[in-house]
């Protein structure tokens, strides 16, 4: 069986904070991208009665919001303290499932890294709900699956 260590937790959390950044960077150049066509559009359109100016600026509204959020993933993923063990499932729990693993803090869609596929799940979600608190060698049945907790960082 394959014990976790804080070297593997630093990578996961090294390459969950990446994803957010970049997520966070490709959106910040799609919004400056926009503030500039309105700028344009803006110069265009003053004749008109009803300017695309409104339209825009409301979809960018939604973008500040999103990359608000990005940058407090960011933030709570920094927080995490790979060196702390944990002995039961609960915010920053680096946990191995089969051949995943699940780091507790934030959403994150799939990354590689050594022989795992890693997610990062909330303490929203319901797949935290379901294994909160629960310790190594503990069996979690949630959407079908019969989890069974190899470890716990």
């Amino acid at each position: 069986m394959y014990q976790l260590s804080v070297g593997l937790k630093k990578q996961v959390i090294g390459a969950l904070i990446r994803q957010k950044q970049e997520e966070l960077y490709a959106m910040q150049g799609f919004q400056h991208q926009q503030l500039v066509a309105v700028s344009d559009q803006n110069q265009d359109s003053l004749q008109l009665v009803e300017s695309p100016l409104e339209e825009t600026m409301q979809s960018l509204e939604l973008y500040t919001r999103s990359m608000d959020q990005l940058s407090r993933e960011i933030a709570l993923l920094q927080e995490i303290d790979p060196d702390v063990w944990h002995d039961q499932i609960r915010y920053g729990s680096l946990v191995k499932l089969q051949q995943v693993l699940l780091l507790v803090a934030v959403p994150a869609t799939r990354h590689r890294i050594q022989q795992f596929d890693v997610y990062g799940v909330s303490l929203e979600s319901p797949i935290y709900r379901a294994l909160e608190g629960l310790l190594p060698s503990d069996r979690c049945y949630f959407g079908g699956i019969d989890y069974f907790i190899e470890d716990i960082l």
